[in-house]
C-alpha cells in the first residue's frame, strides 16, 4: 500500500476533477471537539471530571464525498424541495458563512488551511442513509495510553459526555446536508475507486 504524505496526497487529488466518493479510515483523539471535561481539571492529578477526555482515540472508516461544494450542495438541496421562494417564484441562492468566521483559507477544493494554528483540513460531505442519517461502516474507541479497546460499558458511560451536533439552522432545508472537516493529521487512510492509499501528514504546513 502506497502511503502519501502532504505532496503526493495534493497532486493524487489534483489529478481529480469532480465531486466524488471516497471512503476515509480516521484517527481522532475525543477532546473539546467531541465531548465536555465535565469541568476543570484536579490541581494534583490533572485529571478532569470526565475520566474519557482526551484519553480516548476513535478509529472509524467512513464513505463520503470529497470536492464536492457546500453552497451548491445546499441550493441543490433546496431545488429539490423547492424552497424557499422570491416573490417572482425564483428561488432563494444560499450563501454559506464563512468557514471558521473568516480564518479558514482554502489552498485548493479540497484541502483548507486555519489561518490562525496552521492546522490543514479536508471538507467533506457524509454519505447518508435514505432516511438522512450519516453513515459509519465501522467505529471502535481506544484508550490512548494502552491502544485498549473500550468495553461497550465504557463506551455507554462515555457517551453521555459527547457534545450534541449543532444543526445547521441557515440551510433553509427540511432535510439537511451535513457537512464536515478533517484534520489531515488525523487521515489515516484513502480508498479512491479501488485503491487503498496510507496518509501520514504533519498536523501543520509550513507557510
Amino acid at each position: 500500500m502506497q502511503t502519501l504524505n502532504l505532496v503526493s496526497f495534493e497532486e493524487l487529488l489534483d489529478l481529480r476533477n469532480r465531486a466524488e466518493p471516497v471512503t476515509i479510515i480516521t484517527k481522532t483523539v475525543q477532546g473539546k471537539d467531541q465531548m465536555t471535561s465535565g469541568g476543570r481539571a484536579d490541581k494534583e492529578t490533572g485529571e478532569y471530571p470526565n475520566r474519557f477526555f482526551g484519553k480516548v482515540y476513535r478509529v472509524a472508516e467512513r464513505p463520503v464525498f470529497i470536492g464536492a461544494n457546500y453552497e451548491s450542495c445546499v441550493n441543490l438541496q433546496r431545488e429539490r424541495e423547492e424552497q424557499p421562494l422570491f416573490t417572482d417564484g425564483s428561488l432563494e441562492y444560499f450563501h454559506a458563512e464563512e468557514l471558521w468566521k473568516g480564518k479558514g483559507l482554502p489552498l485548493n477544493k479540497y484541502i483548507i488551511q486555519h489561518m490562525e494554528h496552521g492546522e490543514l483540513y479536508i471538507a467533506y460531505k457524509p454519505k447518508l442513509t435514505a432516511d438522512g442519517d450519516i453513515i459509519n461502516k465501522a467505529s471502535k474507541y481506544y484508550w490512548c495510553e494502552e491502544d485498549k479497546p473500550l468495553t461497550s460499558k465504557e463506551v455507554k458511560a462515555m457517551e453521555t459526555w459527547f457534545k450534541p451536533h449543532s444543526p445547521m439552522e441557515n440551510q433553509g432545508v427540511d432535510k439537511k446536508v451535513p457537512w464536515r472537516t478533517l484534520k489531515l493529521c488525523n487521515l489515516l487512510q484513502i480508498k479512491i475507486n479501488k485503491t487503498i492509499y496510507g496518509v501520514q501528514i504533519e498536523s501543520q504546513r509550513v507557510a
